[in-house]
């Protein structure tokens, strides 16, 4: 009697799951790039404001932007709890942080944005689009930020 084996392909089992907060921000810095982003997560607030009204309605992203608890309104945040996730990841090691007051800065190591791109694949066409879409508005935030730009080498120094 012939078996066959009954287990998902880890793709298909990758494609159901819910994405992670973690993996939300992970995706929209990989896209962007190994850049540093403050501390005080302005920028990435305005990332995810952008996949928020790029992202298709039936897809993992917009699934797990729903589930995400909103933020106060009058704090300008529409998703709570992005300096206490980026504050996790930072002890975790995915994030290490530079600077000091109003410079510092999270700068994420290339463990983790290899995280980021591979949650990225998995996505569909669309939902890639809203990712690089909310990227290409990380970057603009961050330079509005910054006062050296984020396309000098310098700034892109081997990841840890």
């Amino acid at each position: 009697m012939e078996t066959h084996d009954q287990t998902v392909p880890s793709t298909v089992i990758r494609l159901r799951t819910p994405l992670a907060r973690e993996e939300i921000v992970g995706m929209v810095w990989a896209a962007a790039g190994a850049l540093c982003v403050p501390v005080r997560c302005w920028p990435m607030q305005i990332a995810l404001e952008t996949l928020e009204s790029q992202t298709p309605s039936a897809g993992r992203v917009n699934r797990a932007l729903e589930a995400w608890p909103a933020g106060r309104a009058s704090h300008g945040q529409r998703r709570a709890g992005m300096d206490g996730l980026l504050r996790d990841l930072a002890i975790e090691g995915c994030l290490s942080v530079e600077g000091r007051g109003w410079d510092a800065a999270y700068r994420p190591t290339r463990r983790w944005l290899d995280h980021g791109e591979l949650a990225l694949v998995s996505l569909n066409g669309a939902e890639r689009a809203a990712v690089a879409t909310a990227a290409q508005r990380l970057v603009a935030s961050l330079t509005i930020w910054s006062k050296k730009s984020f396309t000098d080498p310098s700034d892109r120094s081997p990841m840890s």
